[in-house]
């Protein structure tokens, strides 16, 4: 259950708002230039998909804080945001504040359906979903199997071309020292439908938790995410799973010609 439901309300909530931060293609850079490389083989990436998939299996509740980044063609500066991701029982909510710590954007996930909170904007957007699947709508069509945090990764590789490298920390590849028991890995994802919007996907690992996760579209807009902390199994209030909005708030049901106040 907490697969299916990060893999689909994830990458959808992510491409909902637009924060980055300067100096980005030079920050890219340095984190890349930070590690050499080697190209796993076959059997050593499906032993990998493998016990990510029983990591995720056993977790029962999980709270991850997060800063974001997102480049975009139309903006001219970029900006940056944070956020806290909570889940637990089937329910999924994150929030996400800007840098004056203004929340910008509330996601919760639960019931069968998925509802994005825009508070300045007095605006909620409301998804059905069916068998913990989005419909309706291109948008969760096009991001429905992107992984984040966790996914179902044994399917992985029947939604894209998937390569995996082992990452070695550039000191230690220069000097053989290993301060830390730690592995580090590099999955790349190519998407097979040639009509994706996505172009790349790229997920650090640091043992088998996502360390940073980076989004290429073909439109060259990219996302970017650095995970600040993760706890597995943490104790997450229920009021964390509620989400309620006053009269001005407009309503609009994707998928539904009706669209109205708040209920």
């Amino acid at each position: 259950m907490l697969r299916r439901h990060l893999l689909c309300s994830l990458p959808i909530f992510l491409c909902a708002f637009a924060p980055w931060r300067e100096n980005s293609s030079a920050e890219t850079s340095r984190r890349e230039d930070a590690f050499e490389s080697r190209k796993a083989s076959t059997a050593e990436r499906k032993a990998f998909l493998e016990e990510l998939a029983r990591c995720s299996g056993e977790t029962r509740s999980l709270r991850v804080r997060f800063r974001q980044e997102k480049q975009l063609r139309i903006l001219r500066r970029p900006r940056r945001a944070v956020g806290d991701l909570a889940y637990a029982d089937g329910k999924l909510s994150i929030v996400v504040k800007n840098d004056k710590g203004d929340v910008e954007t509330r996601l919760l996930s639960r019931d069968g359906e998925l509802k994005i909170l825009y508070p300045t904007l007095r605006r909620l957007e409301v998804f059905p979903a069916s068998d913990g699947q989005p419909r309706n709508t291109a948008s969760f069509a096009q991001s429905a199997t992107v992984p984040l945090f966790t996914g179902d990764w044994l399917r992985l590789e029947d939604e894209y071309d998937v390569t995996m490298a082992h990452l070695t920390p550039r000191q230690s590849a220069i000097d053989g020292s290993d301060e830390s028991p730690e592995k580090w890995t590099r999955l790349s994802l190519v998407p097979r439908e040639s009509s994706a919007s996505v172009e790349r996907i790229e997920i650090v690992f640091r043992d088998y938790r996502i360390h940073e996760y980076r989004q290429i579209e073909r439109s060259r807009d990219e996302l970017r995410m650095e995970i600040l902390e993760w706890k597995v199994d943490a104790k997450i209030p229920e009021e964390r799973f509620r989400l309620e909005v006053d009269s001005r708030t407009k309503i609009v049901r994707v998928g539904k010609k009706n669209a109205g106040g708040a209920k």
